[in-house]
């Protein structure tokens, strides 16, 4: 019964959908646009796109917005990106973003921190039953490992072993890529991020030079390798 039980939650999660899904250039716009911190582009965007690239902007909005330090302009995006993920809460891909959203929001608002962690932990289980071969759940499962405190179960040595498992995905033959295709360089920066919390220095740069192959304009990975 518990075998015809997850079969029959596979298939939902596959069947039936509503959900606008992801247009991977609208997906490259927005990640070029971040890029360049035009905010002004990207939130003239923001009438054009509905559901998964409609969340995947107001992502980068926030990641842009944080990196000014304006934070309560980065709660209010990930907060609305959020509430376009919460409408589909059978497709994969959208659940997957949306607990790294509730991952990322524990990071910006630290006293409600406990709360939008166990969402997040909540939220990518029920994604790890169609996922769990996905870089990109392999990607969000490191980094909130990651950023979780030891005495809650994180660890940074557990993640690098995740990150390095999804820049194996990402970078395999055997790897068909998504209607929502990013997380390639975000695992090296992450991965680099958690080797320099190790005193990996080397292999924290050598991850930052290889993302910046990857995307030459991140300023994300210029500041990173310039501290």
């Amino acid at each position: 019964m518990k075998t015809l039980n997850n079969v029959i939650f596979v298939l939902v999660f596959m069947g039936c959908s509503s959900f606008i899904r992801a247009d991977q250039v609208e997906i490259d716009r927005v990640k070029v646009l971040s890029n360049l911190h035009d905010i002004d582009a990207m939130v003239s965007l923001k009438h054009r796109y509905q559901g998964y690239d409609l969340a995947f902007l107001h992502y980068h909005l926030a990641s842009v917005y944080h990196a000014k330090q304006l934070i309560h302009k980065a709660v209010y995006e990930l907060e609305n990106g959020m509430a376009v993920l919460n409408k589909q809460p059978n497709d994969a891909e959208a659940l997957i973003l949306l607990a790294y959203l509730y991952s990322y929001k524990a990071g910006l608002e630290p006293d409600k921190a406990s709360v939008y962690g166990t969402k997040s932990h909540l939220i990518l289980d029920k994604a790890a039953i169609v996922s769990f071969n996905n870089p990109r759940f392999l990607l969000v499962n490191a980094i909130i490992k990651g950023n979780t405190p030891i005495a809650y179960g994180g660890s940074t040595q557990k993640a690098i072993l995740l990150l390095s498992d999804a820049i194996d995905v990402f970078g395999s033959d055997r790897y068909v890529p998504s209607d929502a295709e990013w997380g390639y360089v975000d695992a090296y920066i992450w991965r680099g991020i958690f080797y320099k919390q190790q005193g990996d220095v080397d292999q924290a740069y050598a991850d930052w030079r290889q993302a910046l192959v990857f995307n030459p304009e991140s300023g994300w990975v210029k500041r990173l390798l310039s501290e």
